[in-house]
Formats: structure tokens, sequence, C-alpha cells
């Protein structure tokens, strides 16, 4: 590594995993690596309360978190409702790289994302790569964090500003002391500008989600998706009048305000809204456009909401192909899986009835042997009794141990007669 040990000295570091082994593992190995400020946590309650109390200059976090959702608080972070630096870099880390989770983490802000397990020789390339050369911030209407984009910078159709955003582990790594009054003037600084644009992207977004909700209401197809936009159209309108204070787009307070009692009610039964609404829903949306974007041509403004909801029926239309396809081939897949499953089911039916006539002659086999060894028993006892003398008939035979014994005793005095004579 190029960054020495003695420079991590002064880093905060807050580690959070539920799993004790891994927390107790990766600090030992980072204060092997110089690090010396390191709180481990193992509940997001905890670094909750931990990140509002303190100002960490990097967060580490397992993704897995049982008592909520880690990509809400790197949202909460992002936004400025949890902490007092909504730049802290955070890297997160997941046992599950599938997709979603992926996804989530990124939109949520994250700076970057480690595959578990990791190695601190890992993590602290990640670490330098947030000294040197961290992305900057991006602002849209739903989204706060680093850019997102592949090209980033070097995107020449990109029109969205990018804010170098305070680094107090570049500052701290570098050896240099972090100020807290100058570092929070400087937060608010960038948090100013990062307001201003939020408001301008959602006034393009309010114009956007407008046209879709209009047009759907018109047509009559208003489905759950119009229904979902119809609360999000409310929920920016809401957010734009709370993040109004202290703009510079004060102005614009009052459509602000309209606007919100609007989209509230049709937010409320969107499949029948009050007509006067519908109608005046579009006048406010290009009045909100405009009080945000003041010296910008009306018509190119319109054009490019007109843009963005062509490039959405586009991505709508593609959504809609991609789950028709899906459906389709998850059909293959069942039909498939019940075609394999009656084969397995035939094998085993196969089996069993072999195993069953296997069975069925071995018994026929056992059963004729005992009557075999029956019939030789029988005829050996026939041919003893064959054997005996002739005149020994049957009424001669004793009928019971008693008369036996008479006989005998009987037997036995003709012998001492015998004998005495």
């Amino acid at each position: 590594m190029t960054i020495m040990k003695r420079v991590f000295e002064h880093v905060g570091l807050i580690l959070c995993d539920p799993k004790h082994d891994h927390r107790r593992t990766l600090r030992t190995a980072l204060v092997g690596e110089g690090f010396r400020r390191i709180k481990d946590v193992s509940e997001l309650v905890v670094l909750r309360d931990m990140t509002d109390k303190t100002v960490p200059d990097l967060i580490v976090l397992d993704l897995d978190m049982p008592d909520g959702s880690a990509s809400d608080f790197v949202t909460e972070v992002r936004n400025g409702t949890i902490g007092l630096n909504p730049f802290i870099p955070i890297i997160a880390v997941t046992w599950d790289a599938n997709m979603d989770s992926v996804k989530a983490a990124v939109n949520a802000g994250v700076d970057d994302l480690l595959a578990a397990p990791i190695s601190v020789n890992a993590l602290l390339g990640r670490i330098d790569v947030l000294i040197k050369n961290r992305k900057p911030f991006v602002v849209t209407s739903d989204y706060i964090g680093p850019d997102r984009r592949r090209g980033g910078r070097n995107d020449p159709a990109s029109d969205v500003p990018y804010f170098d955003v305070p680094n107090t582990l570049r500052e701290k790594a570098a050896g240099r002391r972090v100020d807290i009054t100058e570092l929070q003037e400087a937060i608010n600084s960038v948090m100013y500008e990062m307001n201003e644009q939020r408001l301008v992207r959602h006034s393009y977004q309010i114009g956007f989600l407008v046209d879709l909700i209009v047009a759907a209401v018109k047509e009559g197809r208003v489905n759950r998706e119009i229904q979902e936009h119809s609360r999000r159209l409310a929920e920016i309108a809401n957010e734009c009048g709370i993040r109004l204070q202290g703009s510079s787009f004060e102005h614009v307070a009052d459509l602000c305000h309209t606007l919100i009692e609007v989209s509230t009610n049709i937010s409320a039964d969107p499949r029948s809204p009050d007509p006067r609404d519908l109608q005046l829903l579009p006048q406010l949306s290009r009045a909100v456009l405009a009080g945000f974007n003041p010296g910008r041509d009306k018509a190119a403004m319109a054009g490019e909401i007109s843009e963005m909801v062509k490039k959405f029926a586009e991505r709508a239309n593609a959504d809609a192909l991609r789950r028709a396809a899906e459906r389709s081939q998850s059909m293959i897949d069942a039909q498939r899986a019940e075609e394999e499953q009656a084969k397995q089911n035939a094998i085993t039916e196969r089996r069993q009835k072999i195993l069953k006539e296997k069975m069925n002659k071995r018994r026929a086999r056992d059963e004729a042997a005992v009557l075999k060894a029956k019939e030789k028993a029988a005829a050996e006892r026939m041919a003893r009794q064959q054997a005996l003398p002739v005149d020994v008939v049957v009424s001669d035979q004793p009928k019971d141990m008693q008369e036996w014994q008479e006989r005998r005793a009987r037997a036995r005095k003709r012998d001492i007669r015998s004998s005495s004579k």
C-alpha cells in the first residue's frame, strides 16, 4: 500500500457487523495496519446513535443486519436525517451478492461494495481509492450520493452537476487536522447547493409524473403503477415544501403549497379524481417548472419532459417484454420440471413394482419350502409308524401317562418274580 500505517492513527472508523467473530478478526487486522480509533457495533440502532453523536471518517457496514435495513440507514445518512455529516464514506459488505441487494445498496448511496468474506488488503485498497480518488456526488429527484454512472465526469451526455464533498478520511489520512467548525461550514455550503439542485430535479420529476398521471386518467388506464406515481407526486410536492425554506426559491412556496393540496387529493383517489384538480395539475406543474428554472426556455423544458416520458414509455415497454419473456420462460421451466417429475415418478413406480414382484416370488418360495418341510416331516412319521412290530396295535398302546406307568410297574414285578425263581 502507498499509505503509511501512521496516517490511519486519527481516522475514526466504525465497523457494523452482527457477527462478533468477523468484527474481531477485521478489527485486529486493521489495528495491525495502524488504525487506532475503531468502534465496532452489532446493531443498526447503536450505529444510528453513534452516527448522531460523533463524526466518523469511515463506516464499514454489513448489509445483512437483523434489526433493520442497512440500505435505508445509508439513504437517511445521505439525506441528512441521520448524523452530522451526510458525506461520510461508506463501504458496504454483503454475503449475498445478488442483484437486488447490490442494487439497493448502490441506490442508497454507498461509496463501495465488497463481497464477503473480505480481506484486510481488499478493504485497504478500497479505502485508498476513497482517499485518492473518491467519486463526486450527484443529486437527482430520488438519489443523493456518489456518481453511479460508469462514465462519470467524462460522460458528455450528462447535464447533472457534480459536487466535490468534504472528505475527512482524506484529510486525516494525509495527516491534516480537521476543524469541526470548518467542516460544518463546508458541509452546510455543499448541502445548500445540493438542496437547490434537488429542487430543480424535483421540478422536472413533477412535470414527468403529472404528464403520466393526467394521460392515464383521461384514457381510463389507472393501474397500480399510476397509483404509485400519484403517491410519489404527493411525496415530492411535500418534500419541495420542506426544502424551500432557506433556499433561493422561496418565491415558489405558494405554488408548491397548492401543488401539495392538489396532488394529495389526487393520490387519495387516482381512479376518479376531482376534474378541477385534474385540470389544474398540468398548469401547476408548468408554473413550478418555470419557477425552479428561471431564465430557461419553457418550450425547451417541455421538450425535455416529453423526452423523459418517451424514454419511460420505452423502458416500460421493454420491461413489459422482459416480464413476458420471463413469464414464458417460467412456464417452460415449470413444464420441464413437471415432465421431469413425471419421469421420476414413473421410474419410482416401476422400481416399486419390480421390488414387489421380487418380494412376492420370495414369499412364494418360502411358503413352498415350509410346505415341503411339513410334508417331509409327515412322511417320516408315517415311515416310523410302519416300522413298528405287527403285533403292536393301536388298542395295545397306552392311552395316557398313568396307564403307561402302571404297565411299566407290572412289567418290573414280572421281571422280579422271574429272577427270584
